[in-house]
């Protein structure tokens, strides 16, 4: 039986880990992956990459008028904020803090769909 609690705990573990990342600096940018949590040293800030509520980004080997958007949802400390690549605002402001979206890959391609679990948002925190 203490086996058994052991393997539990360590696979708890594991995972709290793996969709967990602790200790991002301010003012460096870092990866976050769709679903994924991260908290911003010494800033009391907690981000959660919970959607990508749109993806109109013009694909690699296609020909458009303009580049398109994708618009993702961040949630800071249990506020949900509104990011975009291309259209405004691609930047927001909670508390004395500045959260920019500066990429979000993979980059669509043409007649190939995205994995939503595949979506990864560079962002920046930084103090105002």
């Amino acid at each position: 039986m203490k086996h058994i609690l052991l393997v539990i705990s360590i696979a708890v573990l594991v995972f709290a880990f793996s969709t967990n990342t602790v200790g991002q600096e301010l003012g460096v940018q870092f990866d976050l992956k769709l679903g994924q949590q991260v908290t911003v040293q010494n800033t009391g800030l907690t981000l959660i990459f919970t959607s990508v509520d749109n993806d109109s980004r013009c694909p690699e080997g296609a020909k458009c008028v303009w580049p398109g958007n994708a618009k993702v949802t961040i949630v800071v400390s249990q506020k949900e904020i509104k990011l975009n690549t291309h259209s405004d605002p691609k930047q927001a402001t909670y508390s004395d803090y500045i959260l920019r979206l500066v990429t979000l890959s993979p980059y669509p391609k043409l007649n190939e769909q995205i994995n939503p679990k595949d979506y990864v948002a560079r962002l920046i925190v930084t103090k105002k």
